[in-house]
């Protein structure tokens, strides 16, 4: 089939047959669902066999999906045959036959248990307890719905075309829609749209040949992303487990730091794990004698464990303390890093190795925070076990980035920690900001059962700065206890003074 196009600028050439003519390809590297690509004709240059492998997938998917789309209208055409040939004769299990598994109004009526999240032109509200009750539409959501916008462009112009006295399309807008994720059918949307057009009409009255009329019509739109048939892939078989290496940097603390080691002894010492262990102490406002007297004591109970103290000049600073920890390792080590106010199970150890992989992922795990015991347990026994998780005993610390598991390598190949921010809080967030903005890397972030933030009373340095000193009051209110315990710690106050 040959199509002629009608070019009636420059502008418009360049557009169809696009040339990267400012970055050298770079254009291709970045979205390719772009308004950019998917109106060109021809792309150039492109001499990268990576970029060409790239692009070959894109468009193979948007064949995939628009052969996808024929299936769904055929499958129409046959259950509308169905009816005319008075398929109600046939058995329950016929009639199911004839029905495409991805018939998206019949999984609407009948599978109605996921959750529905609302979502509008800039906005969307999700119903995830780990994220806040309204973000703006950013990042893989906008690219969610502006292929939508796309395939419902496309679907209009070729109703409009096909129907004449529909007008002119002008432009559609979303007023509100809602989306779900289903485990089996992909992901759903219904959405309601304003589609502009512009008709023109006869007019008698006047010396105008015609007038031109401006409709806005309200459109409800039902789309699925269905997904693809399953594809799996399995680890290789795994040889000795890597050692991983804790980092944990510390200043005073001394009954913490005994839990921590109590701790590590448990779940690492007394079972020959594959763990090696490195305290950086920065000594610059009490002493490390006593801490140390309880290092050299696991370092002789447990002579071929390496359990390495290292001594820190100046003020504390996570981040140096950490760097300089870090050194003591090759490029290949997998490093923990940790808190003090931690506890872990071997479990956690476990995915610190399967989440992670050298040049490729980090492991961020979202840590369970306990809240403060006192006002949890105010009039109940306390549970003998730090691992109890329920909305009562603390929070998923979603905004916290602090322990990651993370090859050295990669450390490095981001730029490792900036040691300029000094005090409480920043560091763990700009680390975590250069892993997500790294072209190669994934990061890996889950909550993680096998990690615990031991709760410990806050004090904020008000010598910090604006930012980090609002953080850290907003990490104190926000670990303090569940709405509950508050409420009743309220009125049992309040009681106490009436």
């Amino acid at each position: 089939m040959i199509w002629m196009i009608l070019i009636s600028s420059s502008f418009q050439m360049r557009k169809l047959f696009l040339h990267d003519y400012n970055v050298s390809g770079q254009l291709f590297l970045g979205e390719l669902n772009t308004k950019t690509i998917n109106d060109a004709i021809t792309l150039h240059p492109i001499k990268d066999p990576a970029y060409m492998y790239r692009l070959h997938v894109h468009f193979n998917n948007e064949r995939i999906q628009d052969l996808q789309q024929k299936g769904v209208k055929l499958q129409r055409v046959l259950r509308n045959m169905d009816r005319f040939l008075q398929a109600n004769r046939l058995s329950l299990h016929e009639k199911r036959g004839l029905q495409d598994g991805r018939a998206l109004l019949h999984q609407l009526a009948t599978s109605n248990s996921e959750k529905w999240e609302m979502f509008t032109g800039t906005s969307f509200y999700p119903d995830i307890s780990l994220k806040a009750p309204v973000t703006k539409i950013h990042g893989e959501m906008k690219t969610e719905v502006n292929l939508i916008l796309k395939k419902i462009v496309e679907f209009l112009t070729d109703e409009f075309w096909k129907n004449p006295h529909l007008g002119k399309l002008k432009k559609q807008e979303i007023n509100y829609g809602y989306r779900r994720f289903h485990p089996l059918y992909g992901i759903q949307h219904i959405l309601q749209l304003t589609v502009s057009s512009v008709k023109k009409k006869p007019r008698e009255t006047t010396r105008l040949k015609e007038v031109t009329e401006h409709v806005a019509l309200k459109r409800t739109i039902y789309t699925q992303q269905p997904f693809a048939n399953l594809r799996y892939t399995t680890e290789p078989l795994a040889g000795m487990p890597p050692f991983v290496h804790f980092l944990v940097p510390l200043e005073g603390r001394l009954q913490t730091f005994r839990r921590f080691m109590k701790n590590f002894e448990l779940v690492c010492l007394k079972v020959l794990r594959r763990v090696k262990l490195v305290v950086a102490y920065s000594s610059s406002v009490s002493s490390p004698y006593e801490h140390k007297v309880i290092m050299k004591e696991y370092q002789e109970k447990y002579p071929e464990a390496e359990l390495i103290w290292l001594d820190i000049a100046g003020a504390f600073s996570r981040g140096i303390a950490l760097s300089l920890a870090a050194n003591k390792f090759g490029q290949k080590a997998l490093l923990f890093l940790c808190d003090v106010d931690l506890i872990f199970n071997s479990e956690f150890i476990d995915r610190c190795r399967l989440n992670t992989a050298l040049g490729k992922r980090v492991y961020f795990p979202i840590m369970f925070s306990q809240f403060d015991p006192e006002l949890t347990y105010s009039n109940k026994t306390k549970p003998d076990s730090h691992f109890t998780i329920n909305k009562d005993a603390g929070v998923w610390r979603s905004f916290s980035y602090g322990p990651a598991c993370i090859y050295r390598q990669d450390m490095d190949a981001v730029g490792g920690f900036d040691t300029s921010i000094k005090g409480w809080g920043l560091e763990d967030v700009d680390l975590f900001e250069k892993f997500v903005h790294h072209p190669e890397i994934e990061v890996f972030r889950a909550a993680d059962p096998g990690v615990i933030h031991v709760y410990h009373k806050i004090k904020c340095d008000p010598n910090l700065s604006v930012l980090q000193y609002t953080q850290c009051q907003g990490s104190k209110a926000s670990i303090l206890a569940s709405q509950k315990s508050l409420v009743r710690a309220m009125l049992s106050t309040q009681k106490a003074h009436d």
